[in-house]
């Protein structure tokens, strides 16, 4: 709200100004930064968030198979977890599928990367799963945040699961 309020004051203050110049080619500049300012001052308000977010929403929880975060380290248990530039994750989960018949199981890999994975060692975890939150932006008086919509990954995991020691290259 404050960004499209400041937008019109400034916009109104630039149209006041056009109205007073006489020169052609002066009065068109100002009339085209009155404009974008008005513009941005609108755009600002709508879909920039400022302030801060609300607490996260669960989206959905998936159960995993098999979790690994694609480095050349090694260490104890099902999951390796360490220190990697790219932040990326692979994961595996149980599907249903067309080409797996009676016992048989299919699985499918995905994988998500960025800085907004969290991995969590929980004490009595029993299955490992991944869930997605998201996060809405705070309505300040400055802005709506219409489109600042956050989304966060959390992978929990048992405890004694993540690699502490990597030994590279083995």
């Amino acid at each position: 709200m404050g960004f499209i309020i400041l937008g019109v004051i400034v916009a109104a203050g630039l149209f006041y100004l056009c109205i007073r110049i006489n020169d052609g080619d002066i009065v068109i500049l100002c009339l085209l930064s009155a404009v974008l300012v008005l513009i941005f001052g609108v755009g600002g308000g709508l879909f920039t968030a400022t302030g801060e977010y609300k607490s996260p929403i669960e989206l959905q929880t998936v159960e995993l198979q098999t979790l690994t975060d694609q480095t050349a380290s090694t260490g104890g248990g099902r999951f390796y977890v360490s220190i990697n530039a790219s932040n990326a994750y692979t994961y595996y989960t149980q599907v249903e599928s067309e080409f797996a018949n009676g016992e048989s199981k299919a699985y499918v890999s995905r994988t998500i990367s960025g800085d907004n994975i969290t991995v969590v060692e929980e004490e009595n975890c029993q299955t490992p799963r991944l869930t997605e939150y998201k996060q809405n932006p705070c309505i300040t008086f400055w802005s709506f945040g219409l489109t600042c919509q956050k989304k966060l990954y959390v992978f929990y995991v048992p405890k004694g699961t993540i690699a502490h020691e990597i030994a590279l290259g083995q």
